[in-house]
């Protein structure tokens, strides 16, 4: 009986069963860790120090922003692990592993990246996403989510929203619930 049943389920997997076929393929140099679509841009961090920018008109690499390499404890330079991207209004946040448990964040304006948070900052960020032009929204592997303005890097909000640890932080369009 169990036989018959599994017999079944295979034949009505391979009957109704689709292949999903991908349209194009974009090839990173490394492990993608995050991504995002900004109009025709797709922006994706990898672990190899850069966030890639792909044309998805083209299907083709037009740009990649570059995170200065660490000096790891073995007294040799690694790339970082970018391990967050976000994109708004022309402006990229990047954030990028340090050698000990701390990050960096990057703002990347089209032309300039700018060190926003430091290890110096003791966070140790996960993910961050712009809330609007000058506040971000930070989530750190201490499952906590923070609210920072720009201006002077000063954090206005902080919560512990569960005790779990949670993968991942995705904003609503209007960027009023997370």
């Amino acid at each position: 009986m169990m036989f018959r049943l599994l017999l079944s389920l295979f034949l009505l997997q391979n009957c109704y069963g689709k292949t999903i076929v991908p349209t194009f393929v974009f090839k990173s140099k490394g492990f993608v860790n995050d991504f995002v679509i900004d109009g025709s841009k797709m922006y994706v961090a990898n672990d190899e120090g850069s966030v890639e920018i792909f044309d998805l008109a083209t299907q083709k690499l037009t740009n990649e922003i570059f995170v200065e390499p660490i000096f790891t404890t073995k007294q040799t330079w690694q790339n970082s692990k970018i391990l967050s991207v976000d994109r708004h209004n022309g402006k990229t946040l990047i954030v990028s592993n340090d050698v000990g448990p701390y990050r960096n964040v990057w703002l990347h304006d089209g032309k300039t990246l700018k060190h926003i948070i430091n290890p110096a900052h003791k966070t140790s960020i996960k993910e961050a996403r712009f809330l609007d032009d000058s506040k971000y929204i930070f989530g750190t592997l201490g499952y906590e989510i923070s609210l920072y303005h720009s201006s002077d890097n000063y954090k206005i909000y902080s919560t512990q929203p569960e005790q779990s640890s949670f993968s991942d932080m995705v904003l609503s369009e209007d960027k009023k619930q997370w």
